[in-house]
């Protein structure tokens, strides 16, 4: 396994460390640092930036040709960190403990080590890794926002006050769709750099709240959750292609969600997000679908159509038709 130890902060100091360990230069644009990983160690790239506010951000988009674990041991308070994977797989622990935290893919964490302890990660061998790490240095952070952290849960705000880090901290849980698509637009403004680290500033902002609000989420009980996480779209596209298969079956909201083991309002949020439908909405669709499909390869009567898409009521059937396909099933099946 290969060994890196990092004994410096902030990430300036950091990524020159790295890159001294793979042998290699790294390149600097208004603070934004970038560090290709040489062929021989593996390939991608590790980049990040600190700024004035305390707020910092790294992310490893790579691929390592060998185990590789990174030691963060400078002698000093670390900043609490914020963990994103979304690929790959990510092992973290504490410098003095042999306890790993194994963070999989749409999982994150809660991270801060007590003392002067710091942290290790761990990547797997020829794995694509894509890892963000959010850098909250408390002292610089909070400083100006003591009244601020009186709304803060009292978990959160322990670990924000303890800026001697007094004690460690973990938390970890799956991050939301919301998260997604964040990561997915800090490469947006590229080459325009005043723009760029602005921009990058406000993300790192956004990271940090939306964590908060999830946070917050992760204490309620599985029935009152309301952010859906992206590990939970699977589960809604399996729900959607029950509907799809079940059209026949009169299928409810409330049978859905103890079916597939989310609570409604997740269910529907789901369904908003992937479909821009409502759960009902997407029902209907599929059940117009269908009957229009039936219209066209059978000789079916409107009635057998009808109940072949659990639709008891002839004139209801006709009236939804209408309403999806701005005819009548008589006259698309005319048309058609």
């Amino acid at each position: 396994m290969r060994s890196i130890h990092v004994k410096s902060l902030p990430f300036k100091d950091v990524i020159r460390e790295i890159s001294e360990a793979f042998h290699t230069n790294f390149s600097e644009k208004c603070e934004e640092y970038y560090l290709g990983i040489p062929e021989e160690f593996g390939e991608g790239i590790i980049r990040g930036i600190n700024f004035s506010n305390g707020l910092g951000i790294i992310i490893y988009d790579c691929v390592f040709t060998e185990e590789t674990e990174i030691r963060f041991t400078k002698n000093d308070i670390h900043p609490v960190k914020y963990l994103y994977t979304a690929e790959g797989e990510l092992n973290h622990r504490f410098a003095d403990e042999e306890e790993e935290h194994q963070l999989n893919k749409y999982e994150c964490a809660i991270v801060s080590s007590q003392g002067h302890k710091g942290h290790v990660i761990n990547f797997k061998a020829n794995e694509k890794t894509y890892v963000l790490s959010l850098e909250i240095d408390r002292k610089r952070f909070f400083s100006k926002l003591e009244c601020e952290l009186t709304e803060l849960s009292e978990k959160l705000k322990s670990l924000f006050l303890d800026t001697n880090a007094s004690n460690s901290f973990y938390h970890k849980g799956y991050y939301s769709i919301a998260f997604d698509q964040l990561m997915a637009s800090l490469n947006d403004h590229d080459g325009e750099m005043m723009v760029r680290k602005l921009f990058l500033e406000g993300k790192a902002l956004e990271i940090f709240i939306k964590q908060i609000i999830l946070f917050d989420d992760d204490l309620k009980s599985e029935s009152t959750k309301s952010l859906l996480r992206k590990s939970e779209l699977f589960t809604i596209r399996e729900s959607a292609n029950y509907i799809n298969e079940n059209l026949e079956k009169n299928i409810t909201i409330k049978d859905l969600a103890r079916d597939f083991g989310l609570n409604p309002n997740k269910l529907q949020a789901g369904f908003k997000f992937l479909f821009r439908l409502t759960v009902n909405e997407y029902i209907m669709q599929q059940r117009m679908l269908k009957a229009s499909t039936l219209l066209k390869t059978t000789d079916h009567s409107l009635s057998q159509i009808a109940e072949a898409i659990s639709i008891s009521s002839k004139s209801y059937f006709s009236k939804s038709f209408k309403k999806h396909f701005g005819v009548l099933p008589s006259e698309y099946l005319n048309k058609n």
